[in-house]
């Protein structure tokens, strides 16, 4: 004896999967939408029109740590919004020496890929995922296109752009008249401020490329603080016992 099927059934079936497929797919769709209007840092400055075709054009990408979004001679085919994650901007000189120029984290704009496009020139650093990251490319010709038509996008680019031109400039005001005894002082309690924590966990080598020095300097000036009583040093951590000090040695 046959299976009797009731195809009227299976189709009624069949149809109520698919329609809660599209019913959740749609959710999850309109849920990411409003995720990432969240997060836009520009979001205020367009209209209605101008959001729902930067979402038709940019499409999210995700990053391993550790992986490149751009490097340095690139051309840059994109505008990244960090939606999650942290990205470095850093620069390397020939000699394999690296400094950080900024990071760019939930919510803001790498800042030199705009440059990139606009001035239709080469990527002049590196950007680096250091955390696990999720990113809203958006391209380049509609970056552009926005730029022309909307004043207010506009103006919140070019403010962008001359606050990272002013954080260069410190940090270059930085690099060039500040000692380096000052610099890591400034960097151990700066960092210590942002953790919430004395204890740093970071390596001499990570702290070298923040600060664009070699390996072996840092660690002869920490040890150096250590002998002092100023912070102790165990492998991967850097303890500090005197924030007063190294507050006073900022000066």
């Amino acid at each position: 004896m046959g299976v009797h099927i009731d195809w009227k059934k299976a189709l009624w079936y069949h149809e109520r999967i698919k329609s809660v497929f599209l019913e959740e797919v749609m959710m999850k769709t309109e849920s990411k939408r409003d995720e990432i209007i969240r997060i836009l840092p520009f979001v205020e400055v367009l209209n209605a029109e101008e959001q729902n075709l930067l979402l038709e054009n940019a499409f999210e990408v995700r990053y391993p740590a550790g992986k490149f979004l751009v490097e340095n001679g690139a051309l840059c085919e994109n505008v990244y919004v960090v939606l999650d994650g942290l990205i470095r901007i850093y620069k390397m000189s020939e000699e394999g020496r690296e400094i950080t120029y900024y990071r760019v984290g939930k919510g803001e704009t790498c800042l030199f890929t705009m440059g990139c496009i606009l001035e239709h020139e080469p990527f002049d650093a590196m950007a680096q995922v250091e955390k696990e990251s999720r990113v809203l490319a958006i391209p380049g010709y509609f970056f552009e296109q926005l730029m022309n038509a909307n004043p207010a996008f506009r103006n919140y680019v070019i403010r962008r752009l001359l606050t990272t031109i002013t954080d260069l400039m410190m940090l270059t005001e930085e690099v060039t008249f500040h000692s380096m005894t000052q610099r890591l002082a400034g960097f151990l309690v700066n960092t210590s401020h942002d953790q919430g924590k004395t204890t740093i966990i970071m390596t001499h080598e990570k702290i070298s490329q923040e600060l664009g020095t070699a390996r072996e300097v840092v660690s002869r000036m920490l040890k150096e603080l250590e002998k002092k009583d100023i912070l102790e040093l165990s492998r991967g951590k850097i303890r500090l016992m005197e924030i007063e000090v190294l507050e006073h040695m900022m000066e």
